[in-house]
This record gives structure tokens, C-alpha cells and sequence, in this order.
């Protein structure tokens, strides 16, 4: 039994180090997405953690899953998808400091998870089932992460829902 199944977006971001000498930014690719942040947060913190979801069979996606396996994350539910990219964002810092987001992820891997891909089993092997409000910004990634939170209330475990809302991947704000 684990303690905690997360499902959903799993990306790089790529954040500003520093600038060259001409001010261009130099960027680091790090791992990112909430509900897969939260399945590492909870490895860490002793729990039983699984990812679900999907990565593109690249660079980026052989990136992703190491980071999560390194940091004890299960990814035996984790697919790599020959067909679409892993997503990227590029993680900017205004001059107060705060964050803004531009998603490259039109066609990705993480959009195109289906219901097949979250058997029954996996969920009602779960105390906790996470996920986060990036994967309900388009189908079919919306519809099946928000079947799977149905079943996995249905079979016993507790829901948990993070919004993270990011504006930039809505159609609009009534859609949010």
C-alpha cells in the first residue's frame, strides 16, 4: 500500500542563473510540476510516494524520471510517450522578484494522459491520491485526472487538490 499516488504534469523548467556578458540569460533545466514535487516531498519525508503520468521519450523525460526514481519515487506508472515531447517552461523573475511562467507544451506528453493509463489498481492501493490544477487545463489530461480522483474517493482513498493556477494555459478566465 502506498501512502501517496500524485498524477499529472511532470516538466522541466527552466530558470535564469545568471546573464553573459551580453545579458542574455544563462538557464538551468530543473525538474518541476506540483503534484510531482509533492510525490519527492513525501519520499523525503519517509512516506511511500508514486508518480503517474507521462514524459516524452527525450532527454528531458530521462531527466525527470531519474530525478524521481533518485529521490525515491515510484515511476513503475510513469509512461514514456514516443509521440510528444516532455513539456517545458521557461521561469522568469521581474525586477521585484516574482516569477512569471511561458509554457511549452502545446501537444506534450503530460496532456495526453488517458484514462488507461490509471487502472483501477493503482488507485486503490493508495491512502492519499494528489494531483494539481495544471492537468485540468486541457483534454484528454483534464477528463481522466478528474475520473481518476472519482474512482480513487470511490475505492477508499483521501483526495487532495492542488489549484496552481497559471492563467497563460486557460482559454480564459471563466475556463479556470
Amino acid at each position: 500500500m502506498l501512502d501517496v499516488a500524485a498524477l499529472g504534469e511532470l516538466l522541466i523548467d527552466f530558470t535564469c542563473l545568471s546573464t553573459d556578458e551580453n545579458g542574455y540569460p544563462t538557464m538551468a533545466a530543473h525538474p518541476g510540476g506540483a503534484p510531482a514535487n509533492l510525490a519527492v516531498a513525501a519520499a523525503k519525508l519517509g512516506a511511500s510516494a508514486a508518480f503517474i503520468g507521462r514524459v516524452g521519450a527525450d532527454a528531458f523525460g530521462t531527466q525527470l524520471r531519474e530525478c524521481l526514481r533518485a529521490n525515491g519515487v515510484d515511476v513503475s506508472r510513469m509512461l514514456t510517450d514516443a509521440q510528444r515531447p516532455t513539456t517545458l517552461a521557461v521561469v522568469s523573475l521581474d525586477s521585484r522578484g516574482e516569477r512569471s511562467f511561458s509554457f511549452y507544451r502545446q501537444h506534450s506528453a503530460d496532456l495526453a494522459l488517458s484514462p488507461d493509463d490509471v487502472p483501477d489498481e493503482a488507485l486503490r492501493s493508495t491512502h492519499f491520491f494528489h494531483f494539481g490544477g495544471v492537468s485540468l487545463t486541457a483534454n484528454p489530461a483534464r477528463d481522466t485526472v478528474l475520473d481518476a480522483a472519482r474512482r480513487a474517493r470511490n475505492l477508499g482513498a483521501y483526495v487532495t487538490y492542488e489549484p496552481n493556477y497559471r492563467p497563460a494555459l486557460w482559454g480564459s478566465r471563466a475556463d479556470g
